[in-house]
């Protein structure tokens, strides 16, 4: 090949480039996350990342295609009509390599810890199960989830492990629970706004509705909204409702104001076997444990 020959096919292949943009994994899985979660934050929680290495692999997405994904509004991010249109097709090439990933998992994926929380407590579990991963690579899964759902999982086989603040008498006889810390919980409503006194509460008949009314000893009164579940709970702060979410978790949300009286409730470790005393599960709630206190 000459010179010039070598030259040109340069040439052809950065033009191509340009027009079929390469596009990585990572950048299409935070994508993703922050399209369901309307939340830099929690997306950096569910994919054990910090939050910058989140925001930096949108902004190269953005760049690479020449779009705007996210608006940012008073109340939180909202995503365009770009973001709309790549949703769906993200998630379908993610499903795909997914599968394909699981196919081709050798013996040595098999004792990967697959762990679920319900998205308000991801801040607590998130820290710990990065730690977990990084240092010790045994962390295979995290998700976030309402807790029927994760209780569910369990049972199905598809989760090893949920990290959910209970009472008692919630957890199934078929699973074994390990108490891992005391948090506490509070009415959260936003300091200004007409639609201040609605409430947003789960479903009824939910795992989160049980925990709430054994808390309180009876339902909210006043004017109610029901929410589909705890994920959207500081979404709906966000738009002048008031919810029940554990001190700290509205930390990033503004013109909030906590109402007491602040409560107590127990997080557990649920899981269908007994937990091993040096297994993944057990030094994962050893790391949960000494994790710092989530409200500031």
């Amino acid at each position: 090949m000459t010179l010039e020959e070598a030259i040109h096919e340069f040439r052809r292949a950065e033009e191509a480039k340009v027009h079929r943009p390469s596009l990585s994994t990572r950048q299409l899985r935070v994508f993703v996350e922050i399209y369901r979660n309307r939340s830099v934050t929690d997306a950096a929680d569910l994919l054990l990342l910090s939050q910058p290495t989140v925001s930096r692999a949108l902004k190269a997405l953005e760049e690479r295609l020449d779009v705007t994904l996210f608006d940012r509004t008073t109340h939180g991010i909202d995503p365009t009509p770009a973001a709309e249109i790549l949703y769906p097709r993200a998630v379908t090439a993610l499903t795909e390599i997914d599968v394909a990933l699981q196919e081709l998992k050798g013996p040595s994926d098999a004792d990967l810890l697959s762990v679920g929380t319900t998205p308000e407590l991801l801040m607590l579990v998130a820290p710990a199960a990065r730690g977990l991963m990084l240092g010790e690579s045994e962390l295979g899964h995290l998700e976030a989830s309402i807790a029927d759902d994760l209780i569910s999982a369990l049972q199905n086989h598809t989760l090893d492990l949920a990290v959910l603040p209970a009472l008692g008498d919630q957890i199934p006889d078929w699973a074994h629970s390990t108490p891992i810390r005391a948090i506490r919980v509070a009415l959260h409503q936003p300091a200004t706004g007409a639609r201040s006194e609605i409430l947003a509460l789960p479903p009824e008949g939910s795992w989160e509705r049980t925990l709430l009314r054994g808390l309180m000893g009876h339902d909210p009164h006043g004017p109610v909204f029901q929410a589909t579940g705890g994920g959207v709970s500081k979404r709906l702060l966000r738009e002048g409702f008031s919810v029940y979410l554990p001190v700290g978790c509205a930390d990033d949300v503004t013109d909030v104001e906590m109402v007491d009286p602040i409560r107590d409730i127990t997080v557990y470790a649920i899981t269908r076997e007994p937990i091993g005393p040096d297994s993944p599960a057990a030094r994962l709630i050893e790391r949960i444990r000494l994790s710092g206190d989530p409200a500031p």
